[in-house]
């Protein structure tokens, strides 16, 4: 169904900016093969009309496609002239789409096209509006401010960082401290992904203004962390007891030590996505004596790689761990992958007599059905 989206809205910061950039990628002036001057426009961006337009310039290539997040939806672009390579489509689905470049077969990186992570490496994608998406736009409210901290890992040894999310009112009370939410990224993604890709600070700067949910500290750090080995260094984002003790012995201290942090599990929440959900159910389900809410996006109460669930013994005892949990959140898309292990996870909730808010969304595994996920989670936090 074509829509008929404005200006305003194509231009918003919430679909627009990206991790390298806040504005709208413009055309670039370039020379053509020619040597004659020509504009190379934006390599991924919405139309007016809900469809996405691709481009491409490769003068020498013999054949251009692009390969959106979705499984086999492949487009093929047309050469046009002086290496211009185009082609105007309908999506799979709404929402972040990672729009991978294969020019000849190689895929590479679009330089005029939105950059952002996933999958371990730089991606291009296009943010396509959903049919309600103005909750994740950059509105005319008080924003909080991002920033990246630095600090020594006892765990990795290292320097570290984090990207931390404050209110807008935050410097403006000096005498106030405030709750905190340690946010967790996907596999293959890194601190940036929550504020860049999910825009989760226009979330929260909207559901704070609006009254929906209260102002609260955000703390998003590298789920993917790099320990020494046999063979130089490597990723540990299999091991969630290595994040637990990253997140416990090295995160929280530091976070607690800089900023006016409420301390007590009262005010202490943690969620993830797909990899961060079950380094999210580890750490909480296994310390409920430092957190009191825990949501689990598109994501694992088990292990995904082993079925690992030794953690899940708190769960014998449902008073105790409903007394220990206010808020215990599972959420994921019909048409996630994973949907079956959510399904399984569901069925042991109810055998053991858990209470969790559970949400189905309309959706793939991808940031369309995570942004909604924060979005609901966030004002059920702190009450």
């Amino acid at each position: 169904m074509q829509k008929n989206y404005t200006a305003s809205i194509l231009e918003n910061p919430g679909l627009t900016s990206t991790v390298i950039q806040f504005d709208p990628l413009l055309p670039r002036p370039a020379a053509g093969p020619d040597g004659q001057g020509m504009e190379i426009p934006c390599g991924a961006c919405v139309l007016p009309d809900g469809r996405v337009q691709l481009c491409m310039y490769a003068p020498n290539a013999q054949e251009v496609r692009v390969k959106f997040s979705s499984p086999g939806f492949i487009v093929p672009l047309q050469r046009g002239e002086r290496g211009l390579w185009t082609a105007v489509t309908e999506t799979p689905t709404a929402g972040m789409l990672t729009t991978e470049f294969f020019v000849d077969g190689n895929s590479v990186l679009n330089p005029m096209a939105p950059i952002g992570f996933a999958d371990n490496n730089p991606v291009n994608y296009v943010n396509v509006p959903e049919a309600e998406f103005d909750f994740y736009q950059c509105k005319d409210v008080p924003h909080g401010s991002v920033s990246h901290e630095f600090f020594r890992s006892s765990v990795t040894g290292r320097t570290e960082t984090c990207v931390v999310y404050l209110p807008a009112e935050y410097a403006a009370h000096p005498e106030k401290a405030y709750p905190v939410l340690y946010l967790q990224h996907g596999y293959g993604e890194n601190e940036t992904c929550w504020t860049m890709q999910g825009h989760v600070n226009f979330i929260l700067d909207n559901e704070i203004a609006a009254g929906t949910a209260v102002p609260m500290i955000v703390v998003m750090c590298n789920g993917m962390l790099q320990l020494p080995g046999d063979g130089g260094r490597s990723w540990r984002h299999a091991d969630p007891a290595c994040m637990e003790d990253f997140l416990l012995h090295d995160v929280i201290p530091f976070v607690e030590g800089r900023f006016r942090c409420l301390t007590d599990r009262d005010h202490r929440a943690m969620a993830g996505l797909s990899m961060g959900s079950f380094q999210t159910c580890w750490t909480t389900f296994r310390h409920l004596d430092l957190f009191s809410y825990a949501g689990l996006f598109s994501g694992f109460m088990r292990s995904p790689r082993t079925g690992e669930g030794a953690h899940l013994g708190v769960l014998d005892d449902a008073g105790a761990f409903h007394r220990a949990l206010k808020v215990f959140f599972r959420a994921m898309g019909d048409k996630d992958p994973f949907f079956d292990a959510f399904r399984q996870d569901s069925e042991i909730c109810r055998e053991k007599n858990i209470r969790c808010i559970e949400k189905i969304y309309d959706g793939y595994h991808l940031w369309k059905v995570w942004r909604e996920c924060v979005r609901d989670f966030l004002p059920l936090l702190f009450h």
